[in-house]
C-alpha cells in the first residue's frame, strides 16, 4: 500500500531510522533492499521507492516536533531527518 503523498517521506524516514538502529545482534535486524518477500531478510519496502518518497516529501513541522519529543525520551534523533533538513 502506498502512503498518501504528504506522508511518504515520513514513512521512508521512519523505516530508514529503524534500519539504522536495528542491526545484526539485535532482536530484529531490519534491512531495506529491492526484494520483496525475500524470506530471511524481510523487506518493508523497496529501497528505491523509499528514497524517492524521502526526496519528494519535505520534512514537515509535525515530523520535526515528533523527532524532538522522541529525542527527549530516548536521547537520540533520526539521522535521515536531520540530514534532510540540513542540520548536519
Amino acid at each position: 500500500m502506498k502512503p498518501v503523498a504528504a506522508n511518504g517521506g515520513d514513512v521512508a524516514r521512519m523505516l530508514f531510522y529503524m534500519a539504522t538502529r536495528y542491526e545484526k545482534g539485535d532482536k530484529v535486524d531490519l534491512e531495506l533492499n529491492e526484494s520483496l518477500n525475500n524470506g530471511k531478510n524481510p523487506c518493508r519496502g523497496k529501497l528505491s521507492i523509499l528514497l524517492e518518497w524521502h526526496l519528494l516529501d519535505p520534512v514537515g513541522e509535525f515530523e520535526i516536533n515528533r523527532n524532538n519529543v522522541i529525542h527527549e525520551i530516548q536521547g537520540n534523533r533520526n539521522p535521515s531527518l536531520i540530514i534532510r533538513i540540513g542540520l548536519i
